[in-house]
């Protein structure tokens, strides 16, 4: 009797807590896809085509790489956009920061993903109060908005 007790009271403080839930809740929002862009001209094997298939089937590490040659002829936000979250994925949630700060103080269609991917950022770090600033920095009127309102409901 005593054993079975002991097991219910283990049982609902795993519950409660939850420990494997903040991955859980990364993996949940951090799921993106690049799109695949196909450039005329350009041979089958290009490096947009390669860092988008690698993006795409969660290569980062392969991925990194090749945004990083990538970024030297193409600065574009949506390049960079991509890259940190590549750069995210791999763990190195410094450097992805930096990326994404960038993005977010730019004048960018991707400011607000990127606010959002900031707050994932300090979610993989099971920071939630710095994740609830980021995600409050979302305005209403943004594409991510449902999305982070989800994400800060589950913080």
């Amino acid at each position: 009797m005593w054993v079975a007790s002991a097991a219910a009271v283990l049982l609902i403080c795993m519950l409660i807590w939850k420990p494997w839930a903040e991955q859980d809740i990364f993996k949940q929002f951090a799921d993106t896809q690049m799109p695949v862009v196909d450039e005329r001209g350009q041979p089958s094997d290009s490096l947009l085509k390669k860092v988008s298939t690698a993006f795409n089937e969660k290569n980062y590490f392969a991925a990194v790489p090749v945004f990083e040659q990538l970024l030297k002829t193409d600065s574009s936000a949506s390049t960079l956009f991509y890259y940190s979250i590549a750069i995210l994925q791999t763990g190195n949630t410094n450097k992805a920061r930096e990326e994404l700060q960038k993005i977010y103080n730019g004048n960018s269609i991707y400011k607000y993903d990127a606010a959002f991917y900031l707050a994932l950022s300090y979610v993989k770090d099971k920071n939630n109060e710095k994740a609830k600033e980021w995600l409050n920095r979302i305005p209403s009127g943004s594409p991510v908005y449902e999305k982070a309102t989800q994400l800060k409901n589950k913080l």
